[in-house]
């Protein structure tokens, strides 16, 4: 006892270490598992007494560093999860190194593996929880989470126009082909489809990726289209339609082709189309032109009263005009016949006497608008000394008393004539000579 005692102990190897003076020593673990350390007591003459217990090393989860790429992503984007800086207390572990293995948001993790990384697709979207596990030889595990938010993207389409530019009353055939969103899952579920044919305004949605717009009225119009995918996402594309207007139509009548100089005609237009509904209920403004070669001012009325003028084949014209200026015109041939003139009277300030003129006057019925020739035949034997003139009072004069018969012809500008007489009675010129009477 005086001598005092030395000491050693075995953590668990199997060996003990040196005896020295101290009766305590620390022993590390570097792995887990159970083990027998032992403790040994010698006395200065080598006797030996052993000791022994049990000690249970319990597994530690190894750590790490959770990385994600992007906590939010477009869909179809995608993200890398990674689990960096391992560590574990135990030695052995460390050595050994550790496998791996990730959720990319489904809630099922992949097979371990050496990969301490891995890229996660998306296909829809939505907000994940994508996880990380790092496991040491042991089986201990460590995992980690993190939330990440995959966005939305609107599909997209081709949008087609069957014609830029058409005729007022046609149609244009729009259309959204080609669809393709970066989901999967969008393009399982398939898109729908809206479509404006100019109105400003957008009809409902449906499966159907086209649509026919037919025109009401002239103008440059805005298309559009809309493509949206299962989750509101939309895509909205636009072009420029020309509509060009188109001149509306009627029937044009003409009450009688053939009229005397003087008559009249009416010329009409009934029966008026216009293939813009919007032009149709405007009503339209008609314009007429009675054989002078000008039309009137455009009016409300879609009928006139020509008076036909001088004697000939005259062309007459109707148009109609829409309230955009678009018009169309229609043309007739009229023949309008001469009125021949009517010598209605002959006559003369006879009796008178030789020498004295006459004066012989005639009256006529003709069209107004005829410029009228007058001669004269003062001796009736078919040749007509006096005019032609522009009046109708020829003179004549003769020599010897007599009843004398004058003939008179009226011509019209169109060649057209009258011819009459009358009788001019003229008596001799009488001299009286003064009486003179002589003184005797």
């Amino acid at each position: 006892m005086t001598a005092g005692f030395t000491y050693a102990f075995d953590c668990g190897t199997g060996t003990f270490g040196s005896y020295s003076g101290s009766n305590s020593t620390s022993c590390g673990t570097t792995d887990n598992g159970t083990f027998t350390v032992r403790g040994r007591i010698r006395d200065k003459d080598g006797g030996v007494n052993t000791y022994s217990a049990t000690v249970t090393v319990v597994n530690v989860a190894p750590t790490a560093s959770f990385g994600v790429s992007a906590t939010t992503v477009d869909e179809g984007g995608s993200v890398t999860l990674s689990l960096t800086s391992p560590s574990d207390p135990s030695s052995a572990d460390m050595t050994a190194g550790f496998t791996y293995a990730f959720d990319c948001g489904t809630g099922t993790f992949g097979s371990y593996s050496g990969s301490n990384s891995t890229s996660c697709g998306t296909t829809d979207n939505g907000t994940f929880t994508v996880r990380g596990r790092i496991r040491d030889k042991d089986g201990g595990v460590n995992t980690y989470s993190a939330t990440v938010t995959v966005v939305n993207v609107a599909p997209t389409a081709s949008f087609g126009v069957s014609a830029t530019t058409v005729d007022e009353g046609g149609s244009v055939t729009l259309s959204l082909t080609s669809p393709y969103d970066p989901s999967s899952a969008d393009m399982t579920a398939g898109f729908t489809y809206a479509f404006d044919c100019g109105t400003g305004t957008f009809g409902s949605y449906s499966g159907s990726n086209s649509t026919s717009c037919g025109t009401t009225d002239n103008g440059t119009f805005t298309v559009r289209g809309r493509i949206r995918d299962k989750d509101g996402g939309v895509n909205t594309y636009s072009a420029t339609v020309t509509v060009v207007n188109v001149a509306p139509t009627a029937s044009f009548g003409v009450s009688a082709t053939t009229v005397d100089e003087g008559g009249s005609v009416t010329l009409s237009l009934t029966s008026p189309s216009d293939p813009s509904s919007a032009d149709m209920t405007a009503g339209f403004t008609y314009a007429f032109d009675c054989g002078t070669g000008t039309f009137g001012t455009p009016g409300s009325a879609s009928s006139v009263s020509c008076t036909m003028g001088d004697a000939g084949n005259l062309t007459v014209r109707g148009k109609i005009i829409d309230k955009d200026g678009g018009e169309t015109s229609y043309s007739n041939s009229v023949t309008v016949n001469n009125i021949a003139p009517e010598i209605t009277e002959i006559s003369n300030n006879g009796p008178v006497l030789t020498y004295q003129p006459v004066q012989i006057v005639v009256t006529v019925s003709s069209y107004a608008g005829d410029t009228l020739s007058y001669e004269f035949d003062c001796d009736n034997n078919g040749v007509y000394e006096v005019g032609p003139q522009s009046g109708n009072t020829g003179v004549c004069t003769f020599s010897q008393k007599g009843t004398y018969t004058v003939g008179v012809r009226v011509s019209d500008d169109d060649g057209a004539s009258d011819t009459g007489t009358t009788e001019v009675e003229v008596k001799s010129y009488l001299l009286f000579l003064p009486l003179v009477v002589r003184n005797p």
